[in-house]
């Protein structure tokens, strides 16, 4: 737990981060911890499966986290976990106790699977229920990813659900069917949720509104900086019409000849080749000329309209023996 190694290939109970949450922390002291001592000591006085099977079966917190394999040490062979809960189940039932300590010490006395520990900040999820356990409901993860589960479920009559995911309120929402549901907290650390009768998918999306705010923020100072730059650069412009003209024909002639190239793809590069060559050129002019009117100068037109001439041709054979090379 003190190794972030794993972490980044696989999904893992333990791992290390200094933002940790302090609830989890607190079932890897209480639970994760002890219990991988008790299986490790068990493992020492049994080496047969049904041996390996029994001391799974004590596991109840590794178990209730969907742990599908332990690794003891580097060395040793990966135990497959056949008593492991699985990505969400419904309880039978539920207890409310009053305070957190009472909550991460009950889960010693409790199966998972069929009792799930609500503190008592969290009663109102459940109150007024008649909830009514169907063993044949089932639920079934369909698909995963960081920011998205999505779950079949299908019962004949209403149901409460844990599923093997941190809660964590700070951007997590249910939506069944589209329509939003309450989660709650279960277990000390997992998410909990009240689930109708009858066939519904169930999506957990992960929509922080401090990220979506903070972006809004980042694109509104960007959309102000772009407006200053060039409310900036067309002042400069009107001073220097020359400029203004110079660069409008430069972005035409690319935005018109890219546009060919996308839309006919047998034109290959060679009119985005030659657009970027008058873009080119023109930033050249500009920056070449000691002052503006220098450009009203013939000789100094003339000149860099030669090179412009001699560019375009060699800019043009290139592109024209790359396209036929091509097709051969």
């Amino acid at each position: 737990f003190n190794d972030s190694h794993s972490s980044f290939y696989h999904k893992t109970i333990g791992g290390y981060s200094a933002a940790k949450l302090q609830r989890y922390q607190d079932i890897i002291d209480y639970h994760l911890v002890p219990e991988i001592q008790s299986l490790a000591n068990d493992l020492q006085r049994g080496q047969t499966r049904a041996d390996i099977d029994s001391s799974l079966q004590k596991l109840s917190v590794i178990n209730m986290l969907n742990t599908k394999y332990i690794i003891l040490s580097a060395n040793s062979t990966p135990i497959e976990n056949t008593a492991r809960s699985g990505n969400a189940w419904f309880f039978e039932n539920y207890q409310l106790v009053d305070t957190p300590d009472e909550e991460i010490l009950s889960l010693k006395a409790i199966d998972p699977e069929k009792t799930a520990i609500i503190g008592r900040d969290f009663a109102q999820a459940v109150a007024g229920k008649n909830i009514r356990f169907d063993s044949t409901a089932t639920i079934q993860l369909t698909s995963y990813a960081p920011n998205k589960l999505t779950y079949k479920t299908k019962a004949s009559q209403e149901q409460l659900a844990v599923f093997s995911e941190v809660y964590y309120p700070e951007g997590w929402q249910a939506y069944i069917d589209d329509q939003p549901g309450e989660l709650f907290r279960t277990d000390y650390i997992l998410r909990g949720l009240s689930v109708p009768a009858g066939e519904h998918t169930i999506t957990l999306v992960y929509n922080p509104r401090s990220a979506y705010q903070g972006a809004l923020i980042s694109q509104i100072s960007s959309i102000l900086l772009i407006l200053a730059l060039l409310g900036s650069i067309i002042g400069y412009i009107r001073k220097n019409r020359y400029i203004l003209v110079g660069l409008f024909v430069a972005v035409a002639s690319v935005v018109v000849e890219s546009l060919a190239v996308y839309f006919v793809v047998s034109i290959s590069g060679i009119f985005i080749g030659i657009g970027m060559l008058v873009l080119f050129f023109a930033m050249s002019v500009f920056r070449s000329a000691a002052s503006f009117r220098e450009l009203q100068r013939p000789e100094f037109a003339l000149r860099h309209f030669i090179r412009f001439l001699l560019a375009k041709v060699a800019v043009g054979s290139s592109l024209e023996l790359i396209t036929a090379t091509y097709k051969i």
